[in-house]
């Protein structure tokens, strides 16, 4: 993957690093295909993997199906941003919820399926008490959570469920000295 700035560099290979802590093991190169999608040179029998990062976190999602995985730092989302690619129907219901919800929920779902969903003609978000809907494609599972710095949305075609896992320096240290 190709990063201009040092400090994505250094966050794409730590998804890199999480995305082996979380098999346990070294995965082989990762192969940037279709619309930057990344696949792994090691065939992983029903591992599929998707990766997100921002300035200061680093997300690895893996599962025994399709999946996708965003994280964004509820700040670097605008309201001009998320107008751009978002209806006033998907706006309105967000209430206090970050607008950063809606921006991780089409990335992640663009990932799953490896494809533009970003425009809002593709994409019909609502809320409906606390869980996250696509209307135009109801079989895709959004899974969110939200903080008063950030906002993460998995993205899948079943019910997962999720685990979220923190990993310290020294943990990647000691694994690094082990492979």
């Amino acid at each position: 993957m190709k990063y201009r700035k040092k400090v994505d560099r250094f966050n794409s290979l730590m998804s890199y690093v999480l995305l082996c802590l979380a098999v346990g093991k070294g995965v082989g190169d990762l192969i940037i295909g279709r619309n930057g999608k990344p696949s792994l040179s090691v065939d992983f029998k029903n591992l599929y993997f998707s990766i997100s990062h921002t300035q200061s976190l680093v997300a690895t999602a893996i599962s025994d199906s399709p999946i996708g995985i965003d994280i964004e730092e509820n700040s670097n989302v605008t309201a001009e941003l998320i107008s751009m690619v978002s209806t006033n129907g998907e706006i309105r219901p967000l209430g206090n919820r970050p607008l950063a919800l809606l921006w991780t929920a089409k990335e992640a779902m663009s990932k799953l399926v490896n494809e533009d969903y970003y425009s809002a003609p593709h994409t019909s978000l609502v809320i409906n008490g606390e869980e996250l809907i696509d209307e135009s494609h109801p079989s895709i599972v959004l899974e969110y959570r939200t903080c008063s710095t950030h906002t993460f949305c998995l993205a899948s075609l079943i019910r997962e469920e999720i685990s979220i896992e923190y990993v310290d320096k020294f943990q990647v240290i000691e694994f690094l000295k082990n492979i």
